[in-house]
């Protein structure tokens, strides 16, 4: 074992848990920066890898530092290799005649063998770069010659960084992100690290990078804000920052951009650039620099950069951290408003920031400023600041939607009146037109939808001005970007125009039956999308959307929930005979389903009842001979073999949906046999032999296996001869 002197490879070794990193690293960094020479995992990884850990902890913290910072909590006390850590460093302190073991608290945990009288430092009482300052001081003292290290409080930052007002909530683990990223190059290149953190106007980017800029400044002697929104006020920035570099007669420079990146690139300390509303990757050609011990930080509305890795994307708070955010800014103590309203805002910081201040500003609570928004959600979007935020929710977008092609502009309209998330944009192309909208939305959606080309650069320009997040075939809207949209007046068409519009596409991207496992993943990624624009259209009894509704109702039945179709057609229909006419074509459709739906229920005399109603409904409206009614008079004789047979075998029957989502199946099979059973009045003998192609096994009753969806017997059922011959007999003289 080595001797614990100037011969030690390290000064000081820090053991903790990783719940505690973000202080601990703060120490390191500050030691670091002062050329302590200090063993902290993340700067031995290198050192590390591949070598057997248990064995080379041992070694540092038994026997290759001077002192050992122990880091005391209950996740230490708790946790294996710390304990491993701390075995190693109390032998290293029972064999050593002086001082080894530093503890500092994090709360009241005892640790075995470190004794109660022991001096241990309260985290809580001293920063960071204090405790930094003190393990320097206490290397310091306990050296035989003068130690080579540096201040651990080192001279001023050398900075333009905007003062932070606003409390930052709830973005500790991107701040990590951020932080490992540069940390993991930090000590390899001499090419500046970059890292752009993107997200939609408002979801607090320049925050995150302010707090990067607070929480690290130890580990940078400059840090620089430039203002990247215009190429003016970029160049302006550089040339401060000559000016702060001492570097006389600026103003006569007419390109300062270069020549700070040659001083940069010589600068010896670390320095941090922050490059802050960047439109997109075109505006920043030439001024990040490309020498230099430094770090770039850039934040962006636009999602596409070169490398990915590189992209950090801000989120939305979670409903935790908002709430937090909420009950902060307005000091109002009230966790259920608070975590309704964070649901309502989308966690968007600038609208939880601007609600906060609102509700201080004024004499309400969270639960008052809730309702007010659900009913002046436009106006209120106009009122409260929000802090280091010049814009509100209702013009922060503003810019983006005048600077949008129009045929993006018609496809953010759309999008506003479907869900948020998830939404498909490959189902909503679609090679037909939109009919049945005012002519001048139906040509501007037209055009917008015309061609795959035409689509697919409306939804680049969207997310190149991050009004959405693209992530394959699917995007994702903020609510808060589709309520502006929607409040927004178009020059062309109103709200209830584009929910019509929007009612449309989707009905034409709706699967028709019969289902299939395509048809239904299609309708999954559908219906949350149709079920959203059902409950928030202004326009609920228009053609297009009474259409939607039917085929809500009517996949809810493919889907295995007969059930469920039922009570939707039950309540859609008579909405239809309120707008449309019980005649109307659309309300007659809707009849039939509910007619089929009542037999996929289990109810089979109302299914034959009900079937008989819309065929004399067709044939009153369209003739006796028109298809929907000898459909329907086909169903109806459908279901009442359905029920014949079932009557003459009771229970014992099998049942199986469309989908092949819900079966009863009987105790005993029925033997396929022929039956007598009584149909319009008179005993008649039932053949029903199945065909070849049918098992037996999935039959819904002796001899009555249908082919999925189709609904109608594979087998031959007689039944009442007049009701068949209703639908046969046109049928063989039109052939």
């Amino acid at each position: 074992m080595p001797e614990a002197g100037n011969g030690s490879k390290y000064d000081v070794c820090l053991s903790f848990a990783g719940e505690q990193r973000e202080y601990v690293e703060q120490v390191a960094a500050c030691l670091h920066a002062a050329d302590v020479r200090i063993f902290y995992d993340r700067y031995q990884t290198v050192e590390l890898w591949g070598r057997d850990l248990v064995q080379g902890l041992d070694d540092v913290f038994r026997g290759q530092a001077r002192f050992c910072v122990m880091f005391v909590s209950a996740e230490y006390a708790a946790k294996v290799w710390t304990s491993h850590e701390r075995r190693s460093a109390q032998a290293r302190a029972v064999e050593s005649a002086g001082t080894y073991i530093l503890p500092v608290r994090f709360d009241q945990t005892e640790i075995p063998g470190l004794p109660g009288s022991v001096v241990y430092l309260n985290a809580a009482e001293v920063a960071p770069r204090q405790l930094a300052e003190l393990i320097i001081e206490k290397i310091r003292e306990n050296s035989p010659s003068p130690v080579p290290v540096r201040s651990a409080v080192m001279s001023p930052v050398l900075t333009n960084q905007p003062y932070s007002m606003a409390p930052v909530i709830g973005r500790g683990r991107l701040l990590d992100e951020l932080s490992d990223g540069f940390f993991h190059t930090a000590e390899t290149t001499r090419t500046p690290a970059l890292r752009v953190l993107t997200g939609i106007g408002g979801m607090g980017k320049t925050s995150v990078a302010r707090a990067y800029g607070e929480r690290n400044n130890h580990r940078y002697d400059l840090v620089w804000w430039i203002r990247a929104e215009s190429p003016e006020l970029a160049i302006e920035d550089f040339r401060e920052l000559l000016v702060a570099l001492g570097v006389p007669e600026v103003q006569r420079l007419e390109r300062p951009v270069h020549p700070a990146h040659l001083l940069l690139a010589n600068r010896q300390g670390r320095w941090l650039l922050v490059f802050d509303n960047v439109p997109g990757q075109s505006a920043l050609r030439g001024l990040v620099p490309p020498h230099g011990i430094g770090d770039v930080i850039v934040t962006s509305r636009t999602q596409a950069w070169p490398d990915p890795r590189a992209v950090l994307p801000v989120p939305p708070l979670t409903a935790d951290a908002g709430s937090a955010l909420l009950c902060d800014t307005s000091r109002d103590e009230d966790p259920s408003a608070a975590l309704a309203l964070v649901e309502e805002l989308g966690g968007l910081p600038l609208a939880l920031h601007q609600a906060g201040s609102y509700v201080a500003e004024n004499p309400i609570g969270l639960a008052e400023y809730l309702s007010l928004y659900q009913s002046h959600r436009s106006r209120l979007h106009q009122l409260g600041t929000a802090p280091d935020y010049d814009l509100r929710v209702s013009t922060t977008w503003e810019v983006s939607f005048q600077m949008i092609p129009e045929n993006a502009q018609t496809v953010l309209n759309v999008l506003a009146w479907m869900s948020p998330e998830r939404v498909p944009l490959d189902l909503l192309r679609q090679d037909h037109p939109v009919e049945n909208v005012p002519t001048a939305v139906a040509e501007r959606v037209n055009a917008a939808f015309a061609t795959d080309l035409d689509y697919y650069e409306a939804v680049s320009a969207l997310s190149g001005y991050g009004l959405i997040t693209v992530s394959g075939r699917d995007a994702t809207v903020h609510r808060l970007i589709s309520a502006a949209t929607r409040d927004n007046t178009e020059p062309v068409g109103d709200g209830a125009d584009w929910a019509d519009a929007t009612a449309a596409l989707l009905l034409a991207a709706v699967p028709r039956p019969p289902a299939n496992a395509d048809k239904i993943e299609t309708w999954l990624r559908l219906r949350p999308h149709v079920e959203h624009h059902l409950r928030s259209t202004p326009s609920a009894n228009s053609e297009q959307t009474l259409r939607l509704h039917h085929w809500n109702a009517q996949w809810a039945g493919e889907v295995g929930r007969p059930s469920e179709a039922l009570k939707l057609f039950e309540a859609l229909i008579p909405r239809q005979v309120a707008v449309l006419g019980g005649a109307h074509p659309d309300t007659l459709r809707s009849r039939h389903s509910q007619a089929q739906w009542t037999g996929e229920a289990g109810d089979f005399s109302e299914a034959v009842a009900l079937f008989d109603e819309v065929a004399e409904s067709w044939r009153a409206t369209s003739g006796p001979d028109h298809p929907e009614a000898l459909r329907a008079l086909h169903s109806s004789a459908y279901w009442l073999v359905r029920r014949a047979i079932r009557t003459r075998h009771g229970s014992g029957w099998a049942r199986c949906s469309p989908a092949g989502n819900e079966r009863s199946v009987p105790s005993t099979p029925t033997p396929c046999a022929p039956s007598t059973v009584s149909l319009s009045g008179q005993a008649r003998a039932v053949t029903t032999k199945p065909p070849a192609t049918c098992s037996g096994s999935c039959c819904r009753s002796a001899h009555d296996c249908s082919a999925p969806n189709t609904r109608t017997p594979c087998g031959p059922a007689t039944a009442s001869r007049s009701r068949w011959d209703a639908v046969a007999t046109p049928r063989r003289l039109a052939s």
